[in-house]
């Protein structure tokens, strides 16, 4: 069993976004972003399938040819290898889940 809470010892980061891995197992990974307002993760892919939650805030997600903006409790799945850019849109917690089979 593993157990973990996404919102035990969250910190904000003025210099960058911080990113913490919470559990990891053989088929998947959790991790959580806190992204202060304004904060940036440019282009960037992932070689597994993935899932975006948002628990608190709100974030663009900008997809190559499309464009969303993400609310508390909005949840996004992303195939591999498709290149995103999310911007916080205020102070804002993502649970990042990353599927690993």
């Amino acid at each position: 069993m593993l157990l973990a809470n996404l919102l035990d010892d969250i910190s904000f980061d003025d210099e960058e976004i911080a990113i913490a891995e919470i559990v990891a197992s053989p088929f998947s990974k959790e991790i959580r972003i806190a992204m202060q307002r304004h904060q940036v993760m440019r282009d960037h892919e992932s070689s597994h399938p993935v899932t975006f939650a948002v628990l608190e805030g709100s974030v663009r997600v900008q997809l190559e040819t499309e464009e969303s903006v993400m609310q508390k409790g909005d949840i996004l799945f992303l195939e591999r290898d498709v290149v995103h850019h999310l911007e916080a849109l205020e102070d804002t917690i993502l649970r990042l889940t990353i599927f690993m089979c």
